[in-house]
């Protein structure tokens, strides 16, 4: 498995993760979290939604795996992102080729994923001029170079 460091979002959704698991909580409150409140202060549930319904597929990834990764590692939340990207992509492809066409749906959903992809790599390895001002300051600790 190729690995590489944990985005940002990824460090959180695993301590969340390890919360929701350790506490038997379905409490996504980033406030609860002792290593995500030490950078985001207050109350804050972003990525609530998909956290929460990731957390089956890590599980049984997790349960997997024969106790090689815990819920909270990378790769069976990575496998449960994966997963999600992936349905979310051939369902934006079924909407846009019933609206447009086959060809229409094809290079609509493959643009919108490169498009979001290449953001992300470039601002997430300190490409500054890549971010934009809002995400810089969400992100300083790994937009800044």
């Amino acid at each position: 498995m190729i690995t590489f460091p944990p985005y940002p979002d990824e460090q959180i959704t695993r301590d969340i993760t390890a919360r929701i698991w350790n506490e038997r909580a379905f409490d996504t409150n980033w406030r609860r979290a002792p290593e995500v409140a030490r950078y985001y202060a207050g109350d804050q549930f972003n990525f609530s939604s998909g956290i929460l319904a990731a957390q089956p597929i890590a599980a049984l990834a997790s349960a997997a795996s024969g106790g090689r990764y815990q819920v909270s590692d990378l790769p069976p939340l990575r496998l449960a992102s994966s997963l999600y990207t992936v349905t979310a992509f051939v369902f934006f492809f079924l909407a846009f080729r019933l609206l447009f066409g086959q060809a229409s749906a094809l290079l609509a959903a493959v643009s919108q994923q490169r498009l979001r992809s290449y953001f992300w790599i470039r601002c997430m390895h300190g490409q500054k001029a890549s971010c934009s001002p809002a995400l810089q300051s969400h992100f300083t600790r790994w937009c800044a170079a």
